[in-house]
């Protein structure tokens, strides 16, 4: 590989902008093309940085010096993305969750294996610094085993009904706990067996999104390990910040507890009380955080040909316990996981 990584980003959203600019500041990377299905969006982003644009991923892919791509569409919209990409021999970053049906993660899964293409999976928090300091913990023994996870990730309402076009085609269990169960494995090493779940779909249905409100989880690892996840995103848009995170690891000799809610700046002023978000603000002029630490990382792995930190693998496995949450809530009765 050269000492500049050519990078396409499919799909200009939040997420997809924001790696676009990030590209520039990484001295080991360019942004070499970008698309997405929204022709202002994607005009709008290849005037600002000087690069061809695309309606059509395998279009994109088919773009001459490419190198990698970073896939950044919907949930629901991986598939064809990565399929296309891999058929190209490129690299690939794309974003959590992986896909929201099984059928879709093993087939991207598939892609990449028989292309022998790198693929990280987004999962953002593998390079958060309060789960890296738990980690580091837990391996060097300082709770002992680790007996039981408890886990509460919730967003306010108006993440499905405003930030995400696409609301009503993903869930809690796909945009907020895909997290939760990459974490439980990181953290833990164990892998998940069993999931019983239920949910309830009242709030978000009565504004025409069939989609559900909250999702509560009782997962069982292959050791006995369980853990307890619960995820919503109905909180009411005056919760001073978007996300209330907290993650609890409790072991045979202490605990670990994960706050991420007040992220430490409380800003008062006669409008009103907030937290600011200032994980992932600019530091003189240069994109901080993790979602750009992990960039960086895919950068270096492409560069070096290293392996990911965050696998395809560990993409697949997160879907397969996500899944099941969903297919538990639904029947009320719990799946096994093979």
């Amino acid at each position: 590989m050269g000492s500049v990584v050519n990078v396409g980003v499919i799909g200009l959203g939040l997420r997809g902008t924001m790696f676009s600019r990030a590209l520039g500041h990484n001295p080991r990377a360019r942004l070499a093309a970008v698309c997405d299905v929204d022709a202002a969006r994607r005009e709008r982003v290849s005037a600002e940085y000087g690069v061809p644009a695309f309606a059509e991923a395998r279009d994109l892919c088919a773009a001459p010096g490419l190198n990698a791509v970073i896939v950044a569409t919907p949930d629901p919209l991986h598939r064809a993305a990565v399929a296309a990409a891999a058929e190209r021999g490129l690299a690939i970053m794309v974003e959590k969750p992986l896909a929201t049906t099984l059928e879709d993660a093993e087939a991207m899964v598939a892609a990449v294996r028989r292309a022998g293409v790198l693929c990280q999976v987004a999962f953002e928090n593998r390079w958060n610094p309060p789960y890296i300091a738990a980690r580091q913990a837990i391996e060097r023994g300082e709770i002992g085993s680790v007996i039981t996870l408890n886990s509460r990730i919730n967003d306010r309402i108006d993440v499905p009904l405003g930030m995400l076009s696409w609301g009503a085609r993903s869930s809690p269990g796909w945009f907020l706990l895909s997290h939760t169960v990459d974490m439980a494995r990181w953290l833990s090493g164990r892998e998940p067996k069993r999931v019983y779940a239920q949910g309830q779909k009242k709030v978000l249905a009565a504004r025409g999104l069939d989609t559900y409100d909250s999702l509560q989880a009782l997962v069982t690892f292959d050791d006995g390990l369980s853990a307890v996840f619960e995820a919503s995103w109905i909180l009411p848009e005056t919760l001073p910040m978007i996300v209330d995170v907290k993650y609890e690891v409790i072991g045979s000799d202490g605990a670990l507890y994960i706050d991420w809610h007040d992220q430490g700046l409380h800003h008062v002023t006669p409008a009103g009380y907030r937290h600011p978000i200032v994980a992932g603000l600019d530091v003189h002029g240069r994109p901080t955080g993790m979602p750009i630490w992990m960039l960086d990382s895919f950068i270096a792995c492409v560069s070096g040909d290293t392996a990911p930190l965050a696998s395809i693998d560990d993409g697949l496995a997160a879907v397969r316990v996500v899944e099941a949450i969903h297919r538990s809530a639904d029947s009320g009765t719990p799946i096994d996981l093979t």
